[in-house]
Protein backbone atom coordinates (compact mmCIF):
# COMPACT_ATOMS: atom_id res chain seq x y z
CA UNK A 1 0.00 0.00 0.00
CA UNK A 2 0.83 3.57 -1.28
CA UNK A 3 2.41 5.96 1.94
CA UNK A 4 -0.47 8.54 2.87
CA UNK A 5 1.51 11.98 2.35
CA UNK A 6 0.03 15.00 3.65
CA UNK A 7 -0.43 17.64 1.19
CA UNK A 8 -2.15 20.63 1.89
CA UNK A 9 -3.99 21.71 5.34
CA UNK A 10 -5.47 25.31 6.39
CA UNK A 11 -3.99 25.98 9.70
CA UNK A 12 -1.37 24.78 11.49
CA UNK A 13 -1.27 21.39 13.01
CA UNK A 14 1.35 23.10 15.62
CA UNK A 15 -1.26 24.37 18.30
CA UNK A 16 -3.95 26.40 16.79
CA UNK A 17 -6.35 24.03 15.16
CA UNK A 18 -8.49 23.93 18.71
CA UNK A 19 -9.06 26.70 21.59
CA UNK A 20 -6.23 24.94 23.59
CA UNK A 21 -4.04 23.85 21.43
CA UNK A 22 -4.74 19.79 22.12
CA UNK A 23 -4.17 17.32 19.45
CA UNK A 24 -5.83 13.62 18.95
CA UNK A 25 -4.46 11.19 16.22
CA UNK A 26 -7.03 9.53 13.80
CA UNK A 27 -7.17 6.05 11.80
CA UNK A 28 -8.96 6.08 9.13
CA UNK A 29 -9.79 2.40 7.52
CA UNK A 30 -12.27 1.26 4.86
CA UNK A 31 -14.27 -2.18 4.57
CA UNK A 32 -17.39 -3.31 2.34
CA UNK A 33 -20.21 -5.93 2.42
CA UNK A 34 -20.29 -8.14 -0.34
CA UNK A 35 -22.75 -8.32 -3.41
CA UNK A 36 -23.91 -10.76 -5.89
CA UNK A 37 -24.00 -11.04 -9.28
CA UNK A 38 -20.35 -8.60 -9.25
CA UNK A 39 -17.27 -9.51 -8.72
CA UNK A 40 -15.43 -6.40 -8.85
CA UNK A 41 -15.82 -3.27 -7.54
CA UNK A 42 -13.13 -0.94 -8.57
CA UNK A 43 -12.73 3.10 -7.30
CA UNK A 44 -9.25 5.68 -7.00
CA UNK A 45 -9.33 7.51 -3.81
CA UNK A 46 -7.51 10.50 -4.64
CA UNK A 47 -7.53 12.13 -1.61
CA UNK A 48 -9.66 12.22 2.22
CA UNK A 49 -10.54 15.88 3.37
CA UNK A 50 -11.85 16.45 6.82
CA UNK A 51 -13.63 19.41 8.15
CA UNK A 52 -13.53 21.20 11.66
CA UNK A 53 -15.54 24.16 11.57
CA UNK A 54 -14.05 26.65 9.09
CA UNK A 55 -10.91 24.79 9.19
CA UNK A 56 -10.20 22.02 6.10
CA UNK A 57 -8.02 18.83 6.25
CA UNK A 58 -6.52 17.35 2.99
CA UNK A 59 -4.41 14.21 2.68
CA UNK A 60 -3.55 12.68 -0.25
CA UNK A 61 -4.12 8.75 -0.27
CA UNK A 62 -3.71 8.01 -4.11
CA UNK A 63 -5.21 4.38 -3.82
CA UNK A 64 -7.14 2.14 -5.97
CA UNK A 65 -9.24 -0.03 -4.53
CA UNK A 66 -11.50 -3.51 -5.14
CA UNK A 67 -13.84 -2.86 -2.24
CA UNK A 68 -15.07 -6.67 -2.77
CA UNK A 69 -11.61 -7.39 -1.27
CA UNK A 70 -12.54 -5.71 1.82
CA UNK A 71 -15.46 -8.62 2.94
CA UNK A 72 -15.70 -9.52 6.60
CA UNK A 73 -13.23 -8.90 9.27
CA UNK A 74 -10.59 -7.13 6.35
CA UNK A 75 -10.46 -3.46 6.00
CA UNK A 76 -7.46 -1.17 4.27
CA UNK A 77 -6.07 1.07 6.22
CA UNK A 78 -6.13 4.75 4.68
CA UNK A 79 -5.18 7.20 7.23
CA UNK A 80 -2.81 5.91 10.02
CA UNK A 81 -1.98 7.56 13.24
CA UNK A 82 -2.52 11.09 11.89
CA UNK A 83 -2.40 14.20 14.12
CA UNK A 84 -5.23 16.44 14.21
CA UNK A 85 -6.04 18.93 16.01
CA UNK A 86 -9.26 17.50 18.97
CA UNK A 87 -12.67 19.09 18.88
CA UNK A 88 -15.82 17.90 16.94
CA UNK A 89 -15.80 17.50 13.15
CA UNK A 90 -18.44 17.99 10.27
CA UNK A 91 -17.54 15.43 7.46
CA UNK A 92 -15.46 13.27 5.73
CA UNK A 93 -15.14 13.68 2.18
CA UNK A 94 -13.46 10.66 -0.03
CA UNK A 95 -12.33 12.64 -3.60
CA UNK A 96 -12.69 9.58 -6.36
CA UNK A 97 -11.01 9.64 -9.63
CA UNK A 98 -14.00 9.75 -11.96
CA UNK A 99 -12.67 7.43 -14.68
CA UNK A 100 -11.72 4.60 -12.37
CA UNK A 101 -15.18 3.43 -11.22
CA UNK A 102 -15.54 -0.08 -12.47
CA UNK A 103 -17.37 -2.66 -12.40
CA UNK A 104 -16.49 -6.41 -13.14
CA UNK A 105 -20.15 -8.65 -13.82
CA UNK A 106 -20.13 -12.24 -12.96
CA UNK A 107 -20.57 -12.63 -16.47
CA UNK A 108 -17.30 -11.52 -17.12
CA UNK A 109 -18.29 -7.81 -18.59
CA UNK A 110 -16.53 -5.00 -17.38
CA UNK A 111 -18.92 -1.40 -17.25
CA UNK A 112 -18.23 1.81 -15.45
CA UNK A 113 -20.56 3.14 -13.26
CA UNK A 114 -21.23 7.00 -12.38
CA UNK A 115 -21.12 8.24 -8.44
CA UNK A 116 -23.97 11.20 -8.79
CA UNK A 117 -22.41 13.54 -6.48
CA UNK A 118 -18.90 12.61 -6.99
CA UNK A 119 -17.89 15.41 -9.23
CA UNK A 120 -19.08 18.26 -6.66
CA UNK A 121 -18.60 16.74 -3.27
CA UNK A 122 -17.40 13.38 -3.86
CA UNK A 123 -18.22 10.79 -1.42
CA UNK A 124 -19.49 13.25 1.48
CA UNK A 125 -20.03 11.36 4.88
CA UNK A 126 -22.08 13.91 6.55
CA UNK A 127 -21.87 12.16 10.12
CA UNK A 128 -20.22 14.33 12.48
CA UNK A 129 -17.57 12.60 15.42
CA UNK A 130 -15.04 13.76 18.13
CA UNK A 131 -11.82 13.46 18.64
CA UNK A 132 -10.88 13.71 22.42
CA UNK A 133 -7.65 15.32 23.53
CA UNK A 134 -4.30 13.53 23.25
CA UNK A 135 -6.95 10.39 21.79
CA UNK A 136 -6.29 7.95 19.95
CA UNK A 137 -9.42 7.48 17.65
CA UNK A 138 -9.28 4.33 15.07
CA UNK A 139 -12.68 4.61 12.81
CA UNK A 140 -14.09 2.33 10.07
CA UNK A 141 -15.85 3.52 6.67
CA UNK A 142 -18.50 0.53 6.12
CA UNK A 143 -19.27 0.93 2.60
CA UNK A 144 -22.01 -1.43 1.33
CA UNK A 145 -22.15 -2.00 -2.34
CA UNK A 146 -25.04 -3.77 -2.06
CA UNK A 147 -27.04 -0.90 -0.78
CA UNK A 148 -25.75 1.76 -2.91
CA UNK A 149 -25.64 0.14 -6.62
CA UNK A 150 -28.53 0.92 -9.40
CA UNK A 151 -29.43 -0.05 -12.59
CA UNK A 152 -31.89 2.20 -14.81
CA UNK A 153 -31.90 3.07 -19.21
CA UNK A 154 -28.63 5.58 -18.51
CA UNK A 155 -26.41 2.25 -17.01
CA UNK A 156 -24.88 1.73 -13.48
CA UNK A 157 -24.93 4.19 -10.43
CA UNK A 158 -24.05 4.50 -7.15
CA UNK A 159 -25.55 6.58 -4.21
CA UNK A 160 -23.10 5.52 -1.90
CA UNK A 161 -24.34 4.04 1.58
CA UNK A 162 -21.59 4.45 4.18
CA UNK A 163 -21.64 3.90 7.75
CA UNK A 164 -18.89 5.12 10.16
CA UNK A 165 -18.06 2.83 13.21
CA UNK A 166 -15.35 3.08 16.16
CA UNK A 167 -12.90 0.35 16.15
CA UNK A 168 -13.21 0.12 20.15
CA UNK A 169 -17.18 -0.30 20.09
CA UNK A 170 -17.19 -2.78 17.32
CA UNK A 171 -17.02 -6.65 17.14
CA UNK A 172 -17.64 -9.49 14.93
CA UNK A 173 -20.07 -12.52 13.76
CA UNK A 174 -18.43 -15.69 12.12
CA UNK A 175 -19.34 -19.34 12.10
CA UNK A 176 -20.10 -21.79 9.27
CA UNK A 177 -22.83 -23.44 6.80
CA UNK A 178 -23.89 -27.60 6.94
CA UNK A 179 -22.97 -28.84 3.56
CA UNK A 180 -26.25 -30.09 3.48
CA UNK A 181 -27.81 -26.74 3.91
CA UNK A 182 -25.65 -25.62 0.44
CA UNK A 183 -26.49 -28.77 -1.55
CA UNK A 184 -30.33 -28.00 -1.18
CA UNK A 185 -29.24 -24.02 -2.57
CA UNK A 186 -29.16 -24.28 -6.55
CA UNK A 187 -27.55 -20.55 -6.36
CA UNK A 188 -25.88 -18.11 -3.89
CA UNK A 189 -26.13 -18.30 0.08
CA UNK A 190 -25.89 -15.27 2.29
CA UNK A 191 -26.14 -14.62 6.01
CA UNK A 192 -27.83 -11.13 6.36
CA UNK A 193 -27.32 -9.69 10.35
CA UNK A 194 -30.59 -7.33 11.07
CA UNK A 195 -30.30 -5.48 14.22
CA UNK A 196 -32.58 -6.58 17.55
CA UNK A 197 -33.54 -10.34 17.81
CA UNK A 198 -36.93 -9.92 16.15
CA UNK A 199 -38.20 -8.56 12.54
CA UNK A 200 -39.99 -5.54 12.68
CA UNK A 201 -41.57 -2.91 10.46
CA UNK A 202 -38.69 -1.01 11.12
CA UNK A 203 -35.96 -3.60 10.53
CA UNK A 204 -38.15 -4.22 7.02
CA UNK A 205 -37.66 -0.67 6.44
CA UNK A 206 -34.05 -0.34 7.20
CA UNK A 207 -32.95 -3.52 6.18
CA UNK A 208 -29.55 -5.32 7.30
CA UNK A 209 -26.96 -3.35 8.59
CA UNK A 210 -24.24 -5.53 6.45
CA UNK A 211 -24.09 -9.58 5.08
CA UNK A 212 -21.93 -11.86 4.32
CA UNK A 213 -21.55 -14.67 1.00
CA UNK A 214 -20.75 -17.91 2.38
CA UNK A 215 -17.89 -19.43 0.83
CA UNK A 216 -15.98 -22.62 0.96
CA UNK A 217 -12.82 -22.51 3.27
CA UNK A 218 -10.33 -24.88 2.04
CA UNK A 219 -8.31 -24.89 5.02
CA UNK A 220 -11.18 -25.77 7.42
CA UNK A 221 -13.24 -27.54 4.57
CA UNK A 222 -16.12 -26.12 6.14
CA UNK A 223 -18.55 -23.60 4.56
CA UNK A 224 -18.08 -20.57 6.47
CA UNK A 225 -19.43 -16.61 6.62
CA UNK A 226 -18.12 -13.79 8.52
CA UNK A 227 -19.61 -10.37 9.08
CA UNK A 228 -17.89 -7.88 10.05
CA UNK A 229 -17.81 -4.40 12.24
CA UNK A 230 -21.13 -4.46 13.97
CA UNK A 231 -22.04 -2.61 17.22
CA UNK A 232 -22.24 -4.33 20.22
CA UNK A 233 -25.49 -5.13 20.83
CA UNK A 234 -27.92 -7.76 19.39
CA UNK A 235 -28.41 -8.98 16.16
CA UNK A 236 -30.96 -11.22 14.09
CA UNK A 237 -29.17 -13.33 11.29
CA UNK A 238 -30.54 -14.91 8.12
CA UNK A 239 -29.47 -17.79 6.22
CA UNK A 240 -30.83 -16.94 2.56
CA UNK A 241 -30.80 -18.92 -0.45
CA UNK A 242 -30.59 -16.74 -3.64
CA UNK A 243 -29.61 -14.33 -5.58
CA UNK A 244 -29.17 -10.48 -4.42
CA UNK A 245 -29.91 -8.23 -7.33
CA UNK A 246 -28.12 -4.97 -6.23
CA UNK A 247 -29.94 -3.00 -8.81
CA UNK A 248 -33.68 -4.53 -7.73
CA UNK A 249 -35.80 -4.03 -4.90
CA UNK A 250 -36.36 -7.95 -4.57
CA UNK A 251 -37.69 -10.27 -1.43
CA UNK A 252 -35.54 -13.01 -0.49
CA UNK A 253 -36.74 -15.76 1.99
CA UNK A 254 -34.87 -16.84 4.82
CA UNK A 255 -33.88 -20.64 5.05
CA UNK A 256 -32.84 -20.00 8.88
CA UNK A 257 -32.62 -17.55 11.36
CA UNK A 258 -30.39 -17.19 14.08
CA UNK A 259 -29.90 -15.26 17.32
CA UNK A 260 -26.22 -13.78 18.03
CA UNK A 261 -25.16 -10.96 20.87
CA UNK A 262 -21.91 -9.05 19.82
CA UNK A 263 -19.38 -7.67 21.92
CA UNK A 264 -16.72 -5.48 21.35
CA UNK A 265 -13.04 -6.46 20.36
CA UNK A 266 -14.59 -9.80 20.08
CA UNK A 267 -16.33 -12.37 17.42
CA UNK A 268 -19.11 -13.87 18.27
CA UNK A 269 -19.72 -17.57 16.43
CA UNK A 270 -23.55 -18.93 15.65
CA UNK A 271 -23.23 -21.97 13.34
CA UNK A 272 -25.98 -22.86 11.11
CA UNK A 273 -26.76 -26.48 11.24
CA UNK A 274 -29.57 -29.04 10.11
CA UNK A 275 -32.24 -29.18 12.27
CA UNK A 276 -32.59 -32.85 13.93
CA UNK A 277 -35.11 -35.32 12.38
CA UNK A 278 -37.62 -35.42 15.51
CA UNK A 279 -39.62 -39.21 15.24
CA UNK A 280 -43.09 -39.42 16.49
Amino acid sequence: MKKILLVSMISALAGCGSDDGDMASLSLSLTDAPVTGVSEVNIHINSIELKKNSETFSFDVDQSVNLLDLQGSTSLTLLDGISLPAGQYQYIRLDLEELNNTLLLSSGAEVSFDIPSEAQSGLKLNSPFMLSANGNANFTLDFDVAKSLSLSNQGYKMRPTIRIVDNSEIGHIAGSVAAELMSNCETTMAVYAFEGTEFSEQTETTGPVTSSVVAYNEETTTYSYELGFLEAGDYRLDLVCGEDDPTANDELTSTQTASATVESKSTSTVNFEVAPTIEL
